[in-house]
C-alpha cells in the first residue's frame, strides 16, 4: 500500500502557486482579467461584453476572487469588480505576451479573423449599389476641371517647341518628336477618340451599369443564376486570389513555423542549449569518477598534466 508523502514546504508553496494557474486555466475567466485590466466593470457589464449569462460571468468571476486576481465592491444593488493590484494586470500581459511569442497558432488565429472582418466588411459595403463618399468624390472634380483645359494646351506645349533648347533628345530617342507626327489637333483628336473602341467601351459599360442597377436592378440576380460556374470563376478572378493567399499569406505562417520548429526548438535549443547541457552533464559524470579526495591522486593528474602540455610545446 502507497503511503503519501508529507507535505513540505515546497509542496505548499506549489499548491498555492497551482491555484492561480488553475484560475486562470480557463478562456471565459483570461477574457474577465483582460475587460477588468482596461478597468473596473460590474457583473452585468461583464455578461454582455462575453456573451455569457450573468450566472455564467459570476461563477467564473468568483473563481477569480477565491485566487485573489480580482476584488468586489458593493455599490447598491450592483457588485463591482476591479483587479486585486497592478501584479495580477502585469501577469496577464506577461502570459499573453508568452503565449503570444510560443504559439504560432495565435497568429494564425489573427490572420484568420482579420480576413474574416475584411471580407465581411467588403461583403457589406458592396451588396448594394451606392454613391462614393464626397471625401472620394469632390477631390475627382476638382482634379477633373483643370483637366479639361490641360487638353487644349497640352499639343503646343509638347509639340510646339514651348520647352526650346531646355530638353534635347537624341534624334534616334525622339519620342516627342514621333507622337507629335500624328498629332492633328485638339478638335481633331477629340473626333478621333469619338471613333475608337476604348470610347465605345466605356460608354457601353455606364449604359449596362445604368440599365442593370438602377432601371432593372432585378436582372444582376437573375444573370448571375445562370452564369453559373462562369460568375464563380469571374467573381474570384480565377482563383488567384486563394493562391496568392495559400502561397504567400498562409506559406509565410508555414516557413515562419518551420524556423520555430526546426530552427528554434530543434537546431537552437535542442542542439546548442540543451545539446551543451547535456555534453557538460556527461562530461561532469565522468570526471567525476576521478574525484577520489586523495591528494596524491590530484598530484599525480596535475603531473600527467604538465607532462602532456610540454610536449604539445616542444614537439
Amino acid at each position: 500500500m502507497a503511503t503519501r508523502r508529507p507535505s513540505s514546504l515546497k509542496t505548499v508553496i506549489y499548491e498555492q502557486i497551482a491555484r492561480i494557474g488553475k484560475a486562470a486555466a480557463s478562456p471565459s475567466r483570461l477574457e474577465l482579467l483582460d475587460l477588468l485590466s482596461q478597468g473596473p466593470r460590474t457583473v452585468e457589464a461583464l455578461a454582455r461584453q462575453t456573451g455569457q449569462s450573468v450566472a455564467t460571468t459570476s461563477h467564473h468571476l468568483q473563481v477569480l476572487r477565491r485566487a485573489r486576481l480580482v476584488e468586489a465592491q458593493k455599490r447598491g444593488l450592483f457588485v463591482t469588480y476591479r483587479l486585486a493590484d497592478q501584479q495580477v494586470g502585469g501577469f496577464f500581459l506577461h502570459l499573453r505576451g508568452l503565449a503570444e511569442s510560443r504559439l504560432a497558432e495565435i497568429a494564425q488565429a489573427r490572420a484568420a479573423a482579420t480576413q474574416a472582418e475584411c471580407r465581411a466588411r467588403f461583403d457589406e459595403q458592396h451588396l448594394q449599389p451606392h454613391e462614393s463618399p464626397a471625401v472620394v468624390t469632390v477631390p475627382l472634380i476638382l482634379l477633373a476641371i483643370p483637366s479639361v483645359g490641360a487638353g487644349w494646351v497640352i499639343g503646343p506645349v509638347l509639340f510646339g517647341g514651348y520647352f526650346g533648347d531646355a530638353i534635347v533628345a537624341a534624334p534616334a530617342h525622339d519620342v516627342l518628336a514621333a507622337m507629335g507626327k500624328d498629332f492633328r489637333g485638339v478638335v481633331a483628336m477629340i473626333v478621333h477618340a469619338l471613333g475608337t473602341a476604348p470610347f465605345w467601351l466605356a460608354v457601353g459599360g455606364i449604359a449596362a451599369a445604368t440599365y442593370l442597377y438602377l432601371l432593372r436592378p432585378d436582372l444582376p440576380a437573375a444573370l448571375k443564376e445562370k452564369a453559373g460556374m462562369l460568375y464563380t470563376i469571374l467573381e474570384r478572378k480565377y482563383g488567384f486570389d486563394e493562391a496568392y493567399q495559400w502561397l504567400f499569406g498562409d506559406g509565410a505562417v508555414r516557413f515562419g513555423t518551420g524556423l520555430w520548429k526546426g530552427g528554434d526548438v530543434t537546431v537552437i535549443d535542442g542542439v546548442f542549449v540543451d545539446g551543451s547541457a547535456r555534453v557538460v552533464g556527461w562530461c561532469a559524470s565522468v570526471i567525476r569518477y576521478l574525484q577520489s579526495g586523495f591528494i596524491y591522486h590530484y598530484a599525480f593528474a596535475m603531473i600527467i598534466g604538465i607532462l602532456v602540455l610540454l610536449t604539445m610545446i616542444f614537439l
